[in-house]
């Protein structure tokens, strides 16, 4: 795994050298890093780089754009590894909202998103909320 950040940490030193800051590249580099840091369990360090992405993307797409719905999913997921339980909500429910209002109500992802709602509504000891949502 080492290898993995070594390797993404320079790609994402030559993006930031040779595009533009709001490139889309550089926010995916930033989300392999993260991804790299939650093999290693290193929830901190891959929310920063996922706070980073979002600060990125933020400034390319919409809010309602699947991108961000993707990065508020992950870092949902995250903040439920770390028990900060309530900005875990608040994330998974802007996932679930856009991904609900673009892909309906059957798609997989929304599926998803729902099973994590009911997840944090678990470690919130909400649990008709959680039984509603899985």
């Amino acid at each position: 795994m080492d290898k993995a950040i070594e390797l993404h940490t320079k790609a994402l030193e030559l993006k930031k050298k040779h595009l533009e800051a709001t490139d889309p590249q550089i926010s995916y580099t930033l989300g392999m890093l993260a991804g790299d840091y939650i093999e290693k369990k290193d929830f901190e360090k891959a929310l920063e780089y996922q706070q980073e992405a979002y600060n990125l993307r933020i400034q390319v797409y919409p809010e309602d754009h699947p991108r961000i719905a993707d990065i508020n999913f992950n870092m949902a997921t995250t903040y439920i590894a770390l028990r900060r339980i309530e900005e875990a909500h608040s994330c998974i429910q802007k996932a679930y909202e856009v991904r609900l209002k673009l892909f309906g109500p059957t798609h997989y992802t929304v599926a998803i998103c729902r099973m994590n709602m009911a997840k944090v509504y678990a470690l919130q000891n909400k649990f008709s909320e959680a039984i509603g949502n899985a």
